[in-house]
């Protein structure tokens, strides 16, 4: 099961390690990092998603960046740095949701076990595997609501962010400065996209997407 926004909260967080002495890189020190970094931000969404009623659950968690001393490398485990940065991609997920949906799809199915996945996690192993040739470029997943934004630097996630932004933004916008219904708004905005509106309506249409670009 694949989450699209809002559906879940993600960030990108950077881990900085460092010692006086060289020491070695072993899994038992990655994972008390990640371990610490997730358990904060879920910490802190938590404090969130309790005025709701409700509490959230580590959704996915992995390492998009590593390097010792500076310099990148593939293979980490046994070798010796004093100096050890990381980006760590975490995103979690409210409690409810989960039940909700494992229990519609156990109706529906004989599937006896469910993963959960955010999109954008998806949506850039996808992209990044396409564009080879294209290490560096910016993801947007527009959603009804919600634009998520992943940043990715030579192959791999440098940032995210998002913004309550999406495509209800530009409907209702338009159905309210044009005076129309919701779903009017919704095929002038596919008309004039496919280049089928009429000069009026369009030049009209031009001013009010203007103004929403400023905003």
């Amino acid at each position: 099961c694949f989450l699209a926004s809002p559906w879940f909260t993600a960030t990108l967080i950077p881990i900085s390690y460092t010692q006086p002495q060289p020491f070695t890189v072993n899994e038992r020190l990655l994972q008390s990092l990640q371990t610490k970094e997730s358990q904060q931000f879920l910490t802190q969404t938590n404090q969130l998603y309790e005025r709701d009623g409700t509490n959230a659950e580590l959704l996915d968690q992995s390492v998009t960046t590593l390097f010792l001393n500076g310099y990148t490398t593939e293979l980490p485990i046994g070798k010796q740095a004093t100096l050890l940065e990381t980006s760590l991609y975490v995103s979690v997920m409210p409690t409810m949701v989960r039940h909700a949906v494992t229990e519609l799809v156990s109706n529906l199915t004989h599937t006896s076990r469910i993963t959960f996945h955010p999109f954008m996690r998806a949506a850039y192993t996808v992209v990044r595997d396409t564009l080879l040739t294209v290490p560096d470029f910016l993801l947007l997943d527009v959603g009804a609501d919600v634009t998520e934004m992943l940043l990715v630097k030579k192959g791999v996630m440098v940032g995210s962010g998002s913004f309550p932004y999406g495509k209800h933004f530009l409907y209702t916008r338009i159905q309210h400065a044009l005076s129309i219904s919701y779903d009017e708004a919704a095929s002038l905005l596919s008309l004039y996209l496919g280049n089928a509106l009429e000069e009026g309506k369009r030049a009209t249409l031009e001013r009010t997407l203007s103004q929403l670009e400023t905003e």
